[in-house]
C-alpha cells in the first residue's frame, strides 16, 4: 500500500487546507510506539513511530506547505512556522481543574473557562450561519479582551502553578486567536480528535 500511502500523504501535507496535528501512544509488536496524525477536511494521514520527538514529527511531516494548524500547545509542535492555533479546548480542560479548587483559583479559573468556552460558541454559531462573519469578529474581539483581562488576573492573584499557566498563556495569546483570520480554521482539535479516536478504540 506504500504508493496509496504516499498519494495521501501528499495531499494531507501539501495542500493548502488547514490540518490538524495530534498522536496517541501505540504498541507494536510488544513495544512502545506512538502514532502521528494529520487530519484535514479532505483526508487524513497516519504514521507509527518509536518516538514522541521533534525528529520523529519532521519525519512524519517531511514538506508541509504554508498553511494553518492547529494542534495542542505540545512543544514538539511549535517547529511549525505556519499560522498556528492552539486548541481551546484543551485550555478548557487545564482551566477547569483550577475551577474545581476551593480557593481564589477557583473563581479565577471558572472565570477564564466560560470565556474560552464563550469564544467557542461564538465562532460555532458563525459556522451554522447565526450570525455573520462582520459579528463573529466583533463579538471575538470582546472575548478577547476579557480573556485577556482573566488571564492578567491570574497572573497577578492566582497561586504560584496557575500564575505560571496563565503566563504561559499570555505569552502565547495570539496562537489562541488563529481562527478569526482563517475562516476554515477552528478553535479547537476536535477534527484530529475525533480521527485519533478510531485508533484508540481498536487499540482497545
Amino acid at each position: 500500500i506504500k504508493e496509496s500511502y504516499q498519494r495521501i500523504h501528499e495531499v494531507v501535507m501539501k495542500s493548502v487546507l488547514c490540518k490538524h496535528f495530534d498522536e496517541t501512544s501505540w504498541r507494536n509488536c510488544g513495544k512502545n510506539q506512538f502514532v502521528w496524525l494529520a487530519s484535514t477536511s479532505q483526508a487524513a494521514c497516519f504514521k507509527i513511530d518509536p518516538s514522541r520527538s521533534r525528529e520523529a514529527f519532521q519525519r512524519f511531516v517531511g514538506t508541509l506547505a504554508s498553511a494553518p494548524v492547529v494542534t495542542d500547545r505540545y512543544a514538539v509542535y511549535n517547529e511549525v512556522s505556519t499560522s498556528h492555533q492552539y486548541c481551546m479546548a484543551h485550555l478548557i480542560r487545564d482551566f477547569r481543574k483550577f475551577a474545581e479548587r476551593k480557593s481564589e483559583d477557583g473563581l479565577l479559573g471558572d472565570a477564564i473557562e466560560k470565556e474560552l468556552r464563550t469564544a467557542c460558541k461564538i465562532h460555532r454559531k458563525y459556522k451554522i450561519g447565526e450570525i455573520s462573519l462582520k459579528s463573529r469578529n466583533i463579538c471575538l474581539g470582546r472575548s478577547r479582551k476579557r480573556l485577556e483581562n482573566g488571564l492578567i488576573d491570574g497572573l497577578a492573584n492566582a497561586s504560584d502553578d496557575m500564575a505560571k499557566f496563565c503566563e504561559n498563556v499570555l505569552d502565547n495569546f495570539d496562537h489562541l486567536w488563529v481562527f478569526r483570520e482563517f475562516t476554515d480554521v477552528d478553535p479547537t482539535n476536535n477534527l484530529a480528535e475525533r480521527d485519533l479516536r478510531k485508533l484508540v478504540l481498536w487499540r482497545k
